[in-house]
């Protein structure tokens, strides 16, 4: 029991998909309703095939662009023919997603830990400027809820890649209002950092396989103030790097200019910017004089046989006359079943006059993993310079005592308010739903007790409840039947099977099917394809095999994917092959053929 209480629906309604969510306050009156609708095709989803058109309305992703805006969603709508991956500032992107309160995110990047996430004031959670490494970039964002819950996206990002293919041309036109809901009860936070609203339509196209141009026209409403931009880039790939160029102007006069190289030399990855602004507003910030230089470096340590990710970048950066160095190093590592990583920043600011404050040197340290059954976490933050102090500390462990019974426990320090807190949470799995009772305890006296409840609404007919993920996940509805007459299609006189468990991928059902032979296994990685079968061995009669041993699906959230097995009689065949004289005969292959002569 937090703050707010949250409903999720999601569904198709004449091929379109939607989602929506209702968020309320302590109160319980509604706050804010988040809804996005979206055309979801039929043979990838929401990828779809190249150039087919897709659009969507609600709570939609702006363009993202590295000088004239970002790509922060908000109420609006989209049409492009682009494939919907997450958008890309050429070596950046950005992730965010629905987070509901008690869930923890993490983001890994080709298998390296990178960050942490908790719910944000919208439940959400955001992953800002994502850097991206020259070639294939797997993306694995893992979700883990209050009651042992675990949700994971991947994405492929393959740098380097990209280009329009030649000759096709991709179009983007969008408006949405930035970090507002699609319906709000309340005023909306005021954002200084957002512009209310803003407006943009891109086309690419691409010239050969490794060159592509592009025009980004924008309007945006900053500060009651209406800005106007022009931008062109063109792009273009060099051996084992990507090189782009581009400049803009704006409706006040401002002009900025960029360049950037992305490349793999070796086994090195090399990442540089320069930037230069006139009385530009970059990324919907305020109008200013800017230069920029970036320079990072990726490279794989190998100390004995263990290979360790490091990370090194340098900054220079001058804002109306006032210098910044930053500078930053990044060690990563995969010991047996633990990552880790450690995070040294460096930053020193110049004033335009009198001596430079000290330069601020922090350091801070994650971890994920495992030992045993036990799922561990933890985090910690110092600064060295200018004061040495520990700043805070955070440790977590989830303990699966049984398939239906886990216990969470998590200590955290906050240094700067001198205050302690322990948690420990008993989480028990019911058919029917989840149910987590957490007790906590701070060092300021303060306690608390909250009782949390997980289940979905099953479509399976009337008024049943489910623990599976039926809305936001994929689902499969299957029925299985006896095909008395061997046509494969029920007809109404064929008996159900009942007892009987389905196999999803590798996963086998919780639950066997009912007396009408059907059973629901939600909880499926939605735009997914799928095996659907059947555990031969659940079966009360053994002879009986399925008609098609395995069937795909690809599920969609919301909308159960109908799968019917049919049952027919199965038998042994056993038998010898002798040569003349009654001599074994071995080493054959052998084909068995139905009464069509069909190899089966």
């Amino acid at each position: 029991v937090d703050r707010r209480t949250s409903v999720y629906a999601a569904g198709e309604i004449a091929r379109l998909s939607y989602d929506a969510q209702l968020a309320t306050d302590n109160k319980g009156m509604p706050r804010t309703l988040r809804f996005r609708a979206y055309r979801s095709d039929p043979d990838g989803g929401l990828l779809g095939p190249l150039n087919a058109t897709h659009f969507g309305i609600g709570d939609v992703a702006g363009l993202d662009s590295r000088l004239t805006g970002s790509s922060t969603s908000g109420r609006g709508a989209v049409v492009t023919n682009r494939p919907l991956v997450p958008q890309t500032a050429f070596d950046r992107t950005r992730f965010e997603g629905d987070l509901p309160s008690g869930w923890d995110a993490e983001i890994y990047r080709n298998g390296e830990l990178l960050a942490f996430a908790k719910p944000t004031g919208d439940q959400r959670y955001r992953f800002e400027d994502v850097e991206l490494l020259y070639g294939e970039n797997q993306i694995r964002i893992v979700l883990y809820g209050p009651q042992g819950q675990i949700r994971t996206r991947e994405e492929l990002i393959n740098v380097g890649q990209d280009h329009v293919p030649p000759g096709k041309t991709w179009y983007w036109a969008g408006v949405n209002q930035p970090g507002r809901d699609a319906v709000s009860f309340e005023p909306p936070p005021d954002d200084e950092r957002l512009p209310k609203a803003q407006a943009a339509v891109s086309v690419e196209h691409g010239i050969d396989e490794r060159t592509s141009v592009g025009a980004l026209a924008r309007l945006m409403l900053v500060d009651d103030q209406r800005l106007s931009f022009l931008e062109g880039t063109v792009r273009r790939s060099i051996g084992s790097a990507m090189v782009e160029v581009g400049v803009a102007g704006e409706s006040s006069g401002g002009k900025a200019a960029r360049a950037q190289l992305l490349g793999k030399f070796g086994s090195v990855n090399v990442s540089a910017e320069a930037l230069a602004a006139n009385d530009f507003h970059l990324r919907d910030d305020r109008a200013e004089n800017v230069r920029d230089f970036r320079l990072g470096l990726d490279a794989p340590l190998r100390l004995g046989r263990k290979i360790f990710p490091s990370h090194a970048d340098l900054r220079f950066t001058d804002r109306d006359g006032v210098r910044y160095v930053e500078a930053a190093a990044r060690l990563a590592a995969n010991i047996d079943r633990f990552n880790l990583a450690t995070d040294l920043r460096y930053r020193k600011q110049y004033l335009r006059s009198g001596p430079p404050p000290p330069g601020e040197l922090n350091l801070g340290l994650i971890g994920a993993g495992r030992v045993g059954d036990v799922r561990l976490r933890g985090s910690t933050s110092f600064d060295i310079t200018p004061d040495a102090r520990f700043r805070s500390a955070e440790l977590s462990a989830y303990w699966s005592a049984s398939e239906r019974v886990d216990w969470e426990g998590g200590v955290i320090y906050d240094a700067a308010a001198k205050r302690a807190r322990a948690r420990v949470t008993h989480v028990r799995r019911l058919p029917s739903m989840a149910v987590a009772l957490t007790a906590e305890a701070a060092s300021d006296g303060s306690a608390a007790l909250g009782l949390n409840l997980n289940f979905s609404l099953d479509p399976g007919g009337g008024f049943k409840l489910s623990r599976q993920s039926l809305a936001v996940a994929g689902a499969v509805n299957a029925r299985v039947y006896r095909d008395l007459n061997d046509n494969g299609v029920r007809d109404p006189a064929e008996p159900f099977e009942k007892g009987a468990l389905i196999t999803t991928g590798p996963r086998l059902s919780e639950r066997t099917t009912d007396s009408h032979g059907s059973v629901l296994v939600g909880g499926l990685a939605a735009y997914t394809p799928v095996t659907v079968g059947i555990d031969q061995s659940s079966l009360a009669d053994p002879m009986l095999v399925p008609k098609k041993a395995l069937q795909v699906v690809v599920p969609r959230p919301g909308i159960p994917a109908e799968v019917e097995i049919g049952l027919v009689g199965g038998g042994d065949v056993e038998g010898a092959i002798v040569k003349s004289g009654g001599i074994g005969f071995e080493g054959l292959d052998l084909e068995l053929l139905d009464g069509a002569g069909k190899t089966i």
